[in-house]
């Protein structure tokens, strides 16, 4: 008899003419129909029970996921569609602010251009006033110098004709 692999042997065989063909007289402890009442034990039938049973056992879960996803799927498209909107409605809201915006510097600049120029009027008049209190100031000084000097002249001139007059 030659040596064959486990993995490659053919699966047994239980019928009479087998079991004479090795001599024996012995049968098999577990005949054909008991193996047929065993099949469903067998690894993938219990997998399957198994999968089946999981399956009865999450369904109740999965509707209820189902329904959440549905909810959040609701959720996320109104959020999306707000957050286009938005998007859409950004370039209006940027050009108003703009607008809004330039329209403001323009007024500020124009205030304070109007504020310099009343300083500068205010400025140039303090300087005109300055330079006119100078004149005047001297012209005064230079009128009582010349009102002062006639003064002493014709005070000495009165002295000398009374002091040729009255010699004494």
């Amino acid at each position: 008899m030659s040596h064959v692999p486990r993995w490659n042997s053919p699966p047994p065989v239980y019928d009479a003419a087998s079991r004479q063909a090795f001599g024996t007289t012995l049968r098999p402890y577990l005949e054909l129909p008991h193996l047929l009442s065993l099949t469903w034990l067998a690894y993938p039938i219990l997998s399957l029970v198994f999968v089946v049973f999981r399956l009865l056992l999450s369904s109740a879960s999965a509707q209820d996921a189902v329904a959440n996803a549905k909810s959040e799927l609701l959720t996320s498209c109104k959020a999306a569609e707000r957050a286009a909107t938005g998007a859409a409605s950004m370039p209006r809201y940027m050009a108003a602010a703009t607008n809004q915006q330039i329209t403001d510097a323009v007024n500020g600049t124009m205030n304070a251009a109007r504020a310099t120029m009343v300083l500068a009027l205010t400025i140039m008049e303090a300087i005109i006033n300055f330079i006119i209190d100078t004149y005047r100031s001297t012209f005064l000084c230079f009128l009582e110098l010349v009102v002062r000097g006639a003064l002493s002249i014709l005070i000495g001139a009165v002295d000398e004709l009374h002091s040729h007059q009255h010699p004494e």
